[in-house]
């Protein structure tokens, strides 16, 4: 009777210990294991930006984007190696991510608030949480710039530019465009040269001498305004993707003002 009473009572003691435990032993393993595995994620994101620029060629577009995630990177080591001040750490993290989020400023509010609390309290477990939201924050960003990259040689839908040098003609100019493959395209697509242009002058259908052509892959056109207005070009033209054999039918839309 008597060792199941000392049993029970501390049994007793024990969940009254538990139960008065500070959050911040409670919740501090859990917490260090994720902000770990967000760095390590961050990493992983890393590598296989640089796996993929190199399959693609190191293109310089490519390689200017993983530059910027690799400073990013270093900017946090710096910062928690104590040789940059957590203000101005902060201050560029919040930039590289409001260039892609700039509607979410609750993230960026709540990085400040753990930053402050962390620095007024000195608890490892604000800390926990100040290091777990910079990972956050710091993903979301390096994801950004991974989706940037070229895309791998695999199956989608062919993309193209259009390219003019001017927005506003002088009366009896001729205006020019051209509309090119993505020059990122690793897929080798082509312009098929059979396509089509209607033209409206200032809302109404009109009858304008025009011309559409393909050189080297790329489609030119040119339109000789006779009269002043704004002019609205809509065209289709179809796209072909020898190496999966891979046809669309894509349409564009452009506009002029001639004085």
């Amino acid at each position: 009777m008597y060792k199941r009473l000392l049993l029970f009572l501390l049994a007793g003691l024990l969940a009254a210990c538990n139960g008065a435990a500070p959050d911040s032993v409670r919740d501090l393993h859990p917490l260090k294991e994720t902000a770990w595995f967000m760095d390590r994620e961050n990493l992983r994101l890393l590598q296989l930006m640089n796996e993929q620029i190199e399959t693609q060629g190191n293109r310089p577009r490519d390689v200017a984007e993983r530059q910027k995630a690799e400073g990013l990177v270093e900017l946090r080591k710096d910062f928690l190696q104590g040789n940059l001040e957590a203000a101005d750490y902060t201050a560029a993290l919040a930039q590289a991510y409001q260039g892609f989020q700039p509607e979410d400023t609750e993230s960026l509010i709540r990085l400040q608030q753990l930053q402050e609390r962390s620095r007024e309290s000195g608890d490892s477990l604000a800390y926990r949480q100040f290091l777990l939201q910079i990972f956050l924050i710091e993903n979301s960003v390096l994801n950004e710039y991974a989706r940037r990259l070229t895309p791998r040689n695999v199956l989608h839908p062919p993309s193209w530019q259009l390219i003019k040098p001017m927005d506003t003609l002088a009366l009896g100019g001729v205006y020019e465009f051209s509309i090119i493959p993505n020059a990122y395209d690793f897929t080798t697509t082509q312009i098929r040269p059979d396509s089509s242009l209607s033209i409206r002058r200032n809302g109404q259908a009109v009858a304008v001498k025009n011309k559409l052509w393909l050189k080297s892959g790329v489609l030119l056109g040119e339109v000789h305004p006779l009269e002043a207005g704004t002019y609205n070009l809509s065209g289709s033209f179809e796209m072909y993707n020898p190496l999966f054999g891979v046809r669309l039918r894509s349409e564009f839309t452009d506009a002029f003002v001639v004085k």
